[in-house]
């Protein structure tokens, strides 16, 4: 499964991509290789169905953040449903909501067994997944991962729209399901 699929990992240091590459290789991945950027990302989606983005958590945050945005938002279907995990080091819960804010599928806290993360990493393929846009933010339905109900992004009056997709790691991306939710209208009386 996870041998027709890519992974790029989003980090500065070499130590950590070093490591990360070892691991996926023992989990099987087809292709590893650092990211080098949202072009290479979307030839890299052109060649497997799904490319993984797996991030470093001391990667500045403004740097991610931003990084994230436009991948979400890419023109590319392959590119925007890219399954992003971000590794971190402990469970923090302040960084776990602050990856899953910004859009990430999942967060992996290490030490972690082997057989735990391939599970991880597998849960990302052949499911359905809901997606929203709503307001600037898109990404996976963060209510089921966050404590607090996040944040409504929207402006007032403004509605949201949600996708089904599944991952496939042979035939990619498919939308199986779109809804568009209008805000109701506040009624003056």
């Amino acid at each position: 499964m996870l041998d027709d699929c890519g992974a790029l990992l989003f980090a500065s240091d070499a130590k950590w991509i070093a490591k990360t590459t070892a691991l996926c290789e023992t989990l099987g991945f087809g292709e590893t290789a650092p990211f080098d950027g949202i072009e290479d990302l979307g030839r890299r989606a052109r060649r497997r169905a799904i490319t993984y983005i797996l991030a470093d958590y001391r990667i500045d945050a403004d740097l991610l953040a931003h990084t994230v945005r436009i991948i979400r938002h890419h023109d590319a279907d392959p590119v925007r449903f890219a399954p992003m995990l971000a590794f971190t080091k402990g469970l923090d819960a302040e960084i776990y909501g602050k990856y899953i804010r910004m859009g990430f599928d999942d967060i992996i806290a290490f030490p972690q067994t082997m057989a735990r993360v391939a599970r991880r990493l597998r849960a990302q393929l052949d499911t359905p997944i809901d997606y929203f846009q709503a307001g600037p933010y898109f990404g996976p339905d963060r209510r089921r991962l966050l404590e607090e109900e996040p944040e409504d992004d929207r402006e007032p009056g403004e509605g949201f729209t949600r996708l089904v997709i599944t991952r496939d790691a042979r035939k990619g991306i498919e939308i199986v399901e779109t809804h568009d939710h209008q805000a109701a209208e506040r009624r003056a009386g």
